[in-house]
């Protein structure tokens, strides 16, 4: 008896996988390039407390300015701003598309958030453990701070100098930051200042120094000092014209955290 063929079930018919969603072609990537910040110290600003009731304006013309995040707002004659933070991006975008300044934003590769037209788009990745080298990327770090000191690196500065760096306690304007609870990112900051030490012999070995600024700072893997020396170092710099922090004065970072100067 001849065997009966079955007939193949037809299958429902594929459906397209989804597309995924991606950058709006309108955007390109940008990248950190010329003109570069070799000849004068670069000021990196945080919003660590140590800035609370600081005159920003001492800073004017004491080097290249790069406000991160919050701090633009008092430094409207930085040279540029910077920030990785989507909320904050999202919160700000009306304010942040008025500036007049270079505004770098580091977002996620698949990113598909709408672009802020006045921006300078750059890859934001979390796997070097160190700065980033490549002028379209910049390294996390877990923050916009050590976002900020690659953004100098890649400007090719020889000299930073970090404000606000202290990675411990409330912003120095905590009241830009009411839709968060209060010490939202307390468990996070120790880390985030240990995340530098992974950069210390990179930046050394590119000839470039770092003073941190921030005394009360959990950030190590720099000298730190007051504000009030750094100043002080940073007019002779400009009146003698160099780019060093060679005769620069230290904090003893033996020194209980109590004992230091604010």
């Amino acid at each position: 008896r001849a065997a009966t063929r079955r007939k193949p079930k037809r299958r429902p018919p594929r459906r397209p996988l989804p597309t995924p969603r991606r950058w709006p072609m309108s955007r390109k990537w940008g990248k950190v390039e010329a003109p570069w910040w070799t000849d004068r110290p670069v000021l990196v600003v945080g919003t660590g407390p140590s800035l609370k009731r600081f005159d920003f304006d001492q800073l004017r013309g004491l080097g290249y300015i790069l406000a991160v995040k919050e701090s633009v707002w008092d430094l409207p004659f930085a040279d540029a701003c910077f920030g990785l933070d989507m909320g904050w991006m999202g919160r700000k975008r009306e304010a942040l598309s008025k500036l007049t300044m270079p505004l770098y934003l580091a977002v996620p590769k698949d990113c598909n958030e709408p672009a802020i037209e006045n921006a300078i788009y750059l890859i934001r990745t979390r796997d070097q453990q160190i700065m980033h080298t490549k002028p379209t990327h910049i390294e996390s770090g877990g923050n916009s701070g050590y976002g900020g000191v690659n953004v100098a690196f890649l400007k090719r500065a020889r000299m930073i100098v970090l404000f606000g760096y202290d990675y411990g306690g409330a912003h120095y304007c905590g009241d830009r930051y009411t839709h968060l609870e209060a010490g939202h990112n307390a468990r996070y900051l120790p880390r985030w200042g240990k995340h530098f030490d992974r950069c210390k012999q990179q930046l050394a070995r590119a000839g470039v120094s770092v003073l941190n600024a921030s005394p009360r700072s959990s950030v190590d893997a720099f000298e730190r000092c007051t504000i009030e020396k750094a100043l002080e170092h940073l007019y002779r710099v400009r009146s003698e014209g160099s780019c060093s922090l060679r005769g620069m004065p230290v904090l003893d970072k033996t020194a209980p955290l109590g004992a230091l100067a604010d």
